[in-house]
């Protein structure tokens, strides 16, 4: 079902703390499953109701790639 603002402002922040997750492990080099696995249950932990891990088997790579892209030199 359509949601309101309130689903698209969850959302948002859902994002940017995976975007955050992700940068507190300081990106560098290939992901790995041991960065995974601190990500993932940091994630986990905050949401815990959500039942939806594709999301994370393939937004968190992605995520890992395009900060460690942004920080290389």
């Amino acid at each position: 079902p359509s949601g309101d603002a309130g689903l698209l402002a969850g959302e948002r922040q859902y994002l940017e703390r995976v975007i955050a997750e992700v940068a507190a492990e300081r990106p560098q080099g290939p992901f790995t499953d041991v960065a995974a696995q601190h990500i993932r249950s940091r994630i986990e932990a905050a949401y815990p109701g959500l039942r939806f891990p594709v999301f994370l088997n393939i937004g968190l790579p992605a995520e890992w790639e395009r900060q460690a892209r942004v920080a290389a030199p």
